[in-house]
């Protein structure tokens, strides 16, 4: 009996000593493991763990989660890295017309490409290459002049399907243009700016480029503006603006169309970019009901210079009627001693609901002008008059 208490007492002393070695051995594991998660956070300083994790490890305290195996977890992009960008859930359809811009600017809505200053700046443009053929060309026009015919300097009139082709590769409708916005101390009050121009103007006529006068065009001004907002309300917007830009008859609705030289002139569209000083008022109404009246007092040009007019002019005039007329079509406006007056009123709502479609607009516009020709009796088209 003495000797079974013996073995006993020697038992429970061993598994006395054993026990604090065994928990010694599994918070040694535990360390272990919440090192190597230490080491695994700084190999990824973005990634997020779960794990609440030590390097300092106490012989008896577990700093481990409950969970002794935790599910591994995806690795977040890398620090400094821009968050990917969505597709797009929509892809907006072409409208046939282009959608005038109603809305006002935002104040601070423009994103700068870079700043000059203060200034906020974004370019923008195009590099466009174009090749075309026409059957009839008797103008040497590198644009389509469909169904259209002029008359020669002898008087003559060339058209048909088989009359003066011609081919021509262009690159001259190449576009380049800037945004501009200017901070203000007012917070109602917005200013921005556009100065856009394209290389579809005059050919360099000199002694060095004879050979490459058709591949040295003049680089020459589209639209220069500046635009000042004033934010009455939350719903009431009044502006004015100052300089060349689309007038308001005729370029309120201009298409879509893949040539963009000349853009359909002659076949229903009468657009014109001219010198411009314009007001207007953008009101909403509720809803998506906008409604922005705008009058503007306008450079009175004219398009007519009678050089087409051959056949009224005899043999001595064979210079299409231009010669003694230069600037004609410039100066009757300017001659009228008065400015040209334009109105516009535009009413948009979204018509239809659905995601990525334009908004529908009704368009009233119209113009007042005088032109008042300045020339000698001998040297006008007296065939044109009534």
């Amino acid at each position: 009996m003495l000797k079974l208490k013996k073995w006993l007492l020697s038992l429970l002393a061993m598994a006395v000593i054993a026990v604090p070695v065994m928990a010694g051995t599994n918070d040694a594991k535990t360390a272990n493991g919440n090192t190597a998660n230490a080491a695994s956070a700084e190999a990824s300083p973005a990634a997020p763990s779960p794990i609440l994790t030590s390097t300092t490890v106490d012989a008896n305290v577990s700093t481990s989660s409950p969970d002794p195996d935790p599910a591994p977890q995806a690795s977040a992009a890398p620090m400094g890295a821009p968050p990917p960008v969505p597709p797009p859930a929509v892809v907006p359809a072409v409208a046939p017309t282009r959608v005038l811009p109603v809305d006002p600017p935002r104040r601070d809505g423009l994103v700068p490409a870079f700043k000059a200053g203060a200034v906020r700046v974004t370019p923008y443009g195009f590099i466009k290459s174009t090749a075309a053929h026409d059957s009839s060309a008797p103008n040497g026009d590198d644009f389509p002049f469909i169904g259209l015919f002029t008359a020669s300097a002898t008087g003559n009139q060339t058209t048909g399907p088989t009359k003066d082709p011609e081919f021509h590769i262009k690159a001259r409708a190449s576009r380049f243009g800037a945004n501009f916005e200017w901070p203000d101390v007012s917070p109602k009050l917005t200013f921005t700016c556009r100065v856009e121009a394209d290389f579809e103007g005059n050919f360099s006529v000199v002694d060095n480029r004879n050979v490459s006068t058709l591949r040295s065009n003049a680089f020459q001004l589209r639209l220069a503006w500046v635009r000042m907002d004033y934010a009455a309300s939350e719903n009431s917007d009044f502006y004015f603006e100052g300089g060349q830009d689309w007038t308001l008859f005729g370029s309120s609705a201009l298409p879509n169309l893949l040539e963009t030289t000349f853009l359909g002139a002659f076949y229903g569209n009468v657009y014109e970019r001219s010198p411009q000083m314009m007001v207007g008022w953008v009101q909403k109404l509720g809803g998506s009901l906008k409604i922005s009246p705008t009058f503007a007092i306008m450079m009175p040009t004219s398009a007519q210079t009678e050089k087409s007019a051959t056949t009224a002019f005899g043999a001595t005039n064979a210079l299409n009627g231009f010669e003694a007329q230069l600037g004609q079509g410039e100066r009757q406006g300017a001659d009228a001693d008065r400015p040209e007056y334009e109105g516009r009123l535009a009413i948009q709502w979204q018509l239809d609901k659905a995601p990525g479609v334009a908004p529908a607009q009704l368009i009233w516009s119209g113009f007042r002008s005088r032109r008042t020709s300045i020339v000698t009796s001998a040297d006008y088209a007296t065939a044109l008059l009534p």
